[in-house]
């Protein structure tokens, strides 16, 4: 719809537009840089006083600041009629429209952190099935494509987007909380083993402990009776 309105709005001020210069003899009339020069013009207009009623005859030319013939106030009512109608107005409007949809669409999801995710997921490898990644990376190469349409102003096709969005955003979350119990359940068992370990530990510690105590003991009574049996 708004792409529509775009299109309106452009065919209705072009044809405005070369009615209203048609037959004037102007270099490069109606062409880009033409274009950029008329606007440029109104908008430096814009911040000076005098812009509410320029041109006037007899007043100063904007450009070359020579008196206004009464032709060249013709001319120049042309120029600000170019840059401020009401079809002009129309494609202003339009044209905001179009921006806030690419805007919209950017904000809503980003491909890139898609991607991102998708590799973090499979990586692990589990939590995703093939199925859901297939259709993931349809999702993001149709995503991309909208992306480029609505960039370059063209009619796009989008009327499964919000319905797949929610179904790939689910898949992302879903993976990535089953992978992070996962890697709780992988924390949980590794703490269990270093805490078996340690007991282990402890418990040869008190193995030698003993052990050695019982050396020391033995020896302790060996050289008591070596002493009984010397005196």
């Amino acid at each position: 719809m708004s792409l529509e309105r775009l299109k309106k709005a452009e065919q209705q001020y072009e044809k405005a537009t070369q009615e209203s210069f048609a037959g004037l003899p102007i270099p490069g009339l109606l062409k880009e840089e033409w274009r950029r020069f008329i606007q440029a013009g109104d908008e430096y207009l814009k911040t000076l006083d005098e812009a509410a009623k320029y041109p006037a005859k007899g007043e100063a030319c904007l450009y070359c600041r020579q008196p206004l013939s009464p032709e060249a106030v013709a001319l120049l009512k042309k120029y600000r009629d170019y840059c401020n109608n009401d079809l002009r107005a129309e494609l202003d409007g339009a044209g905001r429209d179009i921006d806030t949809i690419r805007r919209t669409f950017q904000q809503g999801v980003d491909f890139a952190d898609v991607e991102r995710r998708v590799g973090e997921v499979t990586g692990n490898g589990a939590g995703i099935t093939a199925d859901q990644l297939t259709e993931i990376r349809d999702y993001v190469g149709k995503g991309k494509s909208i992306r480029d349409a609505i960039e370059s102003r063209k009619a796009v096709e989008s009327a499964d987007q919000p319905a797949q969005t929610a179904r790939v955003l689910k898949y992302l979350e879903d993976a990535q909380a089953h992978n992070k119990e996962l890697l709780k359940d992988l924390t949980e068992r590794r703490d269990k083993r270093e805490e078996a370990l340690r007991e282990r530990q402890g418990k040869l510690l008190d193995i030698e402990s003993r052990l050695k105590a019982s050396v020391i003991n033995a020896a302790d009574r060996e050289g008591g009776r070596a002493g009984e049996m010397g005196g």
